[in-house]
């Protein structure tokens, strides 16, 4: 039914028949339709919404359509982010960055899947499978956030797989089977770490996130705190 020159660049979703709101159309073919978009006001609390968002499609003369990534999808970049992974691609060897400083990464020996927290995710063995972003000097930073989301299969209980790591700098990775472990590495000091309390789950999508801000380094997962320690100086760079 779509009517534009580009198949797909006539569907767009339409707040109150006023405000058109960015979407991300994940899929589109005769056979299925995954639209995302941003809520124009926050539902909680059991709150349901009916009416006030349109789906508007069959334009011919349609042009592009808003469809920034970051007011779809959490986290958004500011003016801090150094890099931002979607993983909406879905296919290809191309992770793209969109922090808007190109940061672009290469998809090796992994796989893609639609069982993502939001549609689309990489598929990693554990192993050999990992996306590689070079390395920038934007990536030599003093302090950092790193965060993410995490689906933890079933593994070897020796195994430690990397999660999100500038070698010699800071590292996160998977310690004894489902634990989350952060290591800063100092400036002309040795590198200190932190575990998470509690363990990762199996076969669900957690949070992850693991800050350094000069004093102290820490591990969160679901939103709380899971672990700290004293740390003071600046991280190396490398």
């Amino acid at each position: 039914a779509s009517q534009s020159a580009a198949k797909g660049d006539d569907v767009r979703i339409v707040y109150n028949n006023v405000t058109e709101l960015h979407r991300w159309l994940q899929t589109f073919s005769s056979t299925e339709v995954n639209v995302w978009f941003p809520l124009y006001a926050d539902l909680s609390g059991g709150q349901t919404s009916e009416g006030q968002y349109q789906m508007y499609y069959g334009n011919p003369s349609a042009a592009s359509p808003l469809a920034n990534l970051n007011s779809i999808f959490v986290p958004q970049a500011d003016a801090n982010t150094v890099g931002l992974w979607h993983f909406q691609e879905g296919s290809g060897g191309v992770v793209h960055d969109s922090s808007g400083r190109g940061h672009n990464g290469s998809f090796a020996s992994s796989e893609w899947t639609m069982a993502g927290k939001f549609g689309y995710a990489g598929l990693f063995n554990g192993a050999s499978g990992l996306v590689d972003f070079g390395h920038p000097s934007d990536f030599d930073v003093g302090h950092v956030t790193l965060e993410g989301w995490i689906n933890l299969a079933a593994h070897q209980p020796w195994s430690m797989p990397g999660v999100l790591a500038k070698e010699s700098a800071y590292y996160l990775e998977i310690i004894d089977g489902r634990f989350l472990h952060f290591t800063a590495q100092r400036a002309g000091n040795n590198g200190c770490g932190v575990s998470s309390w509690q363990q990762l789950p199996f076969d669900t999508w957690a949070h992850f996130a693991a800050t350094y801000d000069g004093l102290k380094a820490r591990v969160y997962i679901n939103g709380e705190l899971n672990g700290q320690v004293d740390c003071p100086g600046v991280l190396a760079t490398n």
